[in-house]
């Protein structure tokens, strides 16, 4: 028998939600140059200073909690309108230059002194800790994390940290051996970052494995090593193994014809459809992009527990929300119903492509219950189509969608219309 994942799937998307989809809520800190990048790097050398750069995205949240903290102190403010020109990059409008800048995450700061990058540092900083970050870089104290000692076992942030800043000065071979340290040490020694084991990292060591030959080589090691205990036969299994597993294959390696033989020798037992339940967060896009619908819907456990979730959360966000301005609230919900809206169109559309079309209109009776918006019915009529399938209750779902957004939905119409005349 495997044994249950540790991790609750709700806590996990509480945190998701509220922790890294909250959207700009605030304004520029007002001290940033309005200027482009290359006009505020010249502005900088003209006037003898230095360069600051913060790497950003409306969808990062520890990114505006920054600008809500951090760039409000006046001690920070004072330093950087003191010693640097100041400005920010949203990597999703300047995609080139963040790549030129070697941006993977957000938030990303990093110090120049003319073309020469002094040091960079990722992740959310309080004022103390990027004060004495700055006085640090702009001192020549840091040290290349190559040649830095290691930092303390339990600081796991800190070992992100390290193997990202070995991944931008091109020392790969070191990099792969601490995201291997991580791999296997991250969620023993701090439980809560499984979420960014499978998600954030599991991309950077895709970053790296592209980059690097050798550090391909060893994560493939790693992923039959996890696969041997799988298929060994010794020790208990469990579902985190297989979890890591499918995440080495889909997110890391992007090798996805082992993860199709695998759902081809599970699909028919007995324990098929619990399988998928622990695991659809990896193997639904596979199906997906496979066009394997049917196969999608054949498997769905409890066809409204995406709906039974959602209302959890709404319950949850009562009290947590308080903890926001009117702002983040709002970017927040809004992003919930997002993820809530493409969550339930994916298992109508597989419902109905496995013939359940009941418990498909139940879903959707249940869901524009919860959630009656242009969002959601523009979500299920889009997703089933795409699936090809279209059923008459669709055109009642564009009908019933607010007026405003009724002629967006327009030529959802004609599709439904002509795949049901066949």
């Amino acid at each position: 028998m495997l044994a249950p994942a540790k991790l609750t799937s709700l806590k996990a998307l509480a945190i998701l939600v509220l922790g890294v989809s909250v959207a700009r809520s605030t304004a520029e800190p007002a001290f940033f140059s309005e200027k482009p990048y290359a006009e505020a790097k010249q502005t900088a050398a003209e006037n003898d200073k230095l360069l600051f750069v913060k790497a950003t995205a409306v969808w990062c949240g520890p990114c505006k909690m920054m600008d809500r903290t951090t760039f409000t102190d006046q001690r920070v403010i004072d330093w950087l309108t003191g010693k640097a020109v100041s400005v920010s990059v949203d990597v999703d409008e300047e995609p080139a230059l963040a790549g030129r800048l070697k941006i993977r995450a957000m938030p990303t700061t990093i110090l120049f002194k003319g073309d020469q990058e002094l040091a960079r540092v990722v992740g959310y900083r309080d004022a103390d800790a990027l004060l004495e970050w700055l006085g640090q870089a702009a001192g020549g104290e840091i040290v290349p994390a190559a040649e830095r000692p290691l930092p303390a076992a339990d600081d796991i942030r800190a070992r992100l940290d390290r193997a990202r800043e070995l991944v931008r000065a091109d020392e790969f071979a070191k990099a792969t051996d601490e995201y291997l340290w991580l791999w296997d040490n991250m969620v023993s020694r701090q439980p809560g970052m499984v979420g960014v084991r499978g998600s954030f990292m599991a991309s950077d060591m895709s970053t790296l494995a592209k980059q690097s030959p050798e550090a391909k080589a060893a994560f493939v090691k790693l992923r039959d090593r996890t696969e041997d205990r799988l298929v060994d036969g010794k020790g208990e299994k469990t579902w985190n193994d297989l979890r890591d597993w499918l995440i080495l294959n889909e997110r890391v390696l992007h090798d996805r014809e082992p993860v199709r033989k695998w759902i081809e020798r599970i699909k028919d037992r007995p324990t098929a459809n619990e399988t998928f339940t622990r695991t659809r967060d990896i193997i639904d896009e596979i199906l997906i992009d496979d066009g394997r619908w049917a196969l999608y819907g054949q498997l769905i456990d409890n066809p409204f527990r995406d709906i039974e979730m959602h209302e959890m959360l709404k319950q949850m966000d009562k009290d947590r929300n308080d903890e926001f301005g009117p702002e983040v609230r709002a970017q927040i919900e809004l992003a919930e119903k997002r993820r809530f809206s493409q969550s339930v169109s994916k298992t109508v559309a597989a419902l109905l492509a496995a013939g359940r079309d009941d418990e498909a209109k139940e879903a959707v009776d249940r869901a524009i219950a919860s959630q009656d918006d242009g969002t959601m019915r523009a979500a299920i009529v889009t997703t089933s189509l795409k699936a090809k399938q279209a059923r008459q209750w669709h055109l009642e779902l564009i009908d019933g969608a607010p007026e405003e957004v009724r002629p967006k939905l327009a030529p959802m119409r004609e599709r439904i219309e002509a795949l049901l005349r066949g």
